[in-house]
């Protein structure tokens, strides 16, 4: 007679069993490193841009003489679109229950990095313009590439920011008052074309965003590491119980 041993490899109450690790989430660190050089990377390549109050005229003479930055900084910002949505469900994927926070923090990822895009489509729009094209024109594509990539970016990139300090409590309580912050500012950049001193809190959001995110995937990447070693801890116990 062949006999049943409680303590087989195969057995879901032996040793090897309950020290089996569970599949580790993905570290958020990686694509918000991403996100960041990328951004970096289209602020140097784009740092003569036009500003908002120049003439058609000159953004259209800028468009001709530096058509193959302003291509380059459209890539920049498509990949850096791409990088944001990578790295936004990882600061979100946390123990806390699945809700509406959660949901509406996505899609907040999803909108600022479409606001990217649009951004650079403008872009390259206004950059393939000829010569001879019309000043209203390029001063138009202009202004819609300030309003997806500056406003549009900062009030969603906010929110993100807002739903990934609240779907992670153990982040400490400064940088959570410092992400509620930036949420509100970036919200309150929308103003911006009816007021336009509230531009200088777009720069404010895009970077000071920039090092709060940093900060964050940080913390979250040890909490996830934490709970991993817990979980790999308490499930160790119990296969020697």
């Amino acid at each position: 007679m062949t006999s049943t041993r409680s303590g087989s490899p195969d057995s879901p109450t032996s040793p090897r069993s309950a020290r089996t690790p569970r599949s580790a989430a993905p570290s958020p660190l990686l694509p918000v490193l991403a996100y960041t050089a990328l951004t970096a990377a289209y602020v140097v390549t784009n740092r003569e841009t036009p500003q908002p109050d120049a003439s058609g005229r000159e953004v259209l003479t800028y468009a001709q003489t530096h058509s193959t930055a302003i291509n380059l900084g459209a890539l920049l910002l498509t990949a850096a679109a791409a990088a944001l949505v990578w790295a936004a469900p990882a600061l979100l994927r946390t123990r806390a229950p699945q809700g509406r926070t959660r949901t509406w923090a996505l899609a907040s990822g999803v909108l600022a990095a479409v606001a990217l895009v649009a951004s650079g489509v403008f872009a390259f729009l206004g950059g393939a313009l000829p010569a001879d094209g019309d000043p209203g024109e390029a001063r138009d594509l202009a202004d819609l590439a300030f309003l997806t990539g500056g406003p549009a970016f900062a009030a969603t990139l906010g929110l993100l920011i807002a739903g990934v300090a609240l779907r992670n409590p153990p982040l400490p309580g400064a940088l959570r008052v410092t992400g509620f912050a930036l949420a509100a500012a970036g919200l309150i950049s929308l103003l911006t074309p009816a007021v336009a001193a509230f531009g200088y809190l777009l720069p404010l959001v895009r970077f000071g965003g920039l090092i709060w995110l940093i900060v964050a995937a940080v913390r979250v990447r040890r909490s996830g590491r934490t709970e991993a070693g817990t979980g790999a801890e308490a499930g160790t116990g119990a296969g020697a119980v």
